[in-house]
């Protein structure tokens, strides 16, 4: 890795911690704890950043932004992230919907089955 194009990722990192750790404080602090929200919030953010750099309007920033963006999701490196966050998607996104229709579908059979094993155990 070149010298600037190490500067250049510790000022988009700057950057991006810069607006997006303020803002999520303030939003859990003030307004909810909740993570949805807060995800919304964040993802509103970075669209209208996104937007904001397309567009030119962040100046040299921007470009510097567009520049490593490019790297990370056109590179060997982005897509082995978009990869592995595809993979944690669909993992974490189906273990919830599993917990979500273990507590609504399979209730009343989880009920029989302790009266069932602790009727045995007496």
């Amino acid at each position: 890795m070149k010298k600037g194009d190490f500067k250049e990722k510790l000022i988009v990192m700057g950057f991006l911690v810069g607006i997006f750790l303020p803002l999520r404080l303030i939003f859990v602090e003030y307004v909810s704890d909740q993570w949805l929200g807060s995800f919304g919030l964040i993802s509103g953010l970075g669209l209208v950043l996104v937007i904001l750099i397309k567009k030119g309007k962040l100046g040299k920033i921007g470009n510097i932004f567009e520049k490593q963006m490019k790297k990370v999701i056109f590179g060997k490196t982005g897509k082995f992230v978009v990869a592995l966050s595809i993979i944690s998607l669909l993992y974490f996104g189906s273990t919830m919907v599993f917990m979500e229709r273990e507590v609504s579908v399979y209730s009343e059979d989880k009920y029989c089955f302790t009266m069932l094993l602790f009727k045995t155990m007496i």
